[in-house]
């Protein structure tokens, strides 16, 4: 009997505490989005106001990182979002980099710049964005 109160209160307390008072963060909305000009240097990625820059996937959704409570461990990806994706970022390039950043050298080449890993891969060479 007194194993299974002390289990109910684990339970109890990795649910928020006994009064039910602590709540997990609440993710931000993502507020505005804005995308760069993709013909001028510097990351080419539309950013959200709120959550940073958007990433795509090859079937054309884009999605942010929602900021961790705690770090993440080396190698952990954390949560994502789902968000409005701009027409500009469906451009293959951006789903190729995955979750990298494009961007556009002052001498007009573009590179993937990867997020992942500790330390990250170095960055590659891709395909420059056009407007679409």
């Amino acid at each position: 009997m007194q194993r299974r109160a002390s289990l109910w209160m684990v339970f109890l307390l990795s649910c928020g505490g006994v009064d039910g008072t602590s709540e997990r963060r609440a993710t931000p909305a993502p507020g505005a989005i804005t995308q760069p000009d993709l013909g001028q240097p510097g990351d080419l990625n539309a950013r959200s106001a709120n959550l940073g820059p958007l990433f795509s996937t090859a079937d054309g959704r884009c999605y942010v990182r929602v900021p961790p409570e705690d770090p993440l461990p080396p190698g952990a990806r954390g949560e994502t979002r789902t968000v409005p994706c701009p027409k500009q970022m469906t451009h293959p390039s951006f789903a190729s980099c995955g979750f990298g950043i494009v961007s556009r050298t002052d001498g007009g080449d573009c590179v993937c710049r990867p997020w992942e890993g500790d330390p990250p891969p170095p960055s590659t060479a891709i395909e420059c964005p056009r407007g679409l």
